[in-house]
């Protein structure tokens, strides 16, 4: 995803509700691909279709640019997976991170 969010081109979205900000994405598009990243939304808007809006509202945008693809990533078992799963994306495959808290250091 770092070759389409440093896209000069990338387009950003922010979901306003009851005039408030509500949450936010982006879109970068390079060789047909559309690249469906940063969507975030506000605690308090949750459960309220943003992130669906977001999703639609990048789609339509990578349809009318002609795009073959589109894609995007999510944490395995989020929220985010079963947003983009509802809207025809499928899992590629999954990559998983090992971190470890490591007790401070003695000084």
């Amino acid at each position: 995803m770092r070759l389409f969010a440093s896209n000069p081109r990338a387009k950003k979205y922010l979901a306003i509700l009851d005039g408030r900000p509500a949450g936010a994405g982006a879109i970068s598009i390079h060789d047909g691909i559309a690249g469906l990243f940063g969507a975030s939304t506000l605690p308090e808007f949750r459960r309220r279709g943003i992130q669906r809006e977001l999703i639609l509202v990048r789609l339509e945008a990578a349809f009318q640019a002609g795009c073959d693809f589109a894609l995007s990533f999510a944490l395995p078992g989020s929220a985010s997976e079963r947003n983009i799963l509802r809207y025809g994306f499928r899992v590629a495959y999954t990559r998983t991170k090992f971190t470890r808290d490591l007790p401070p250091t003695k000084t």
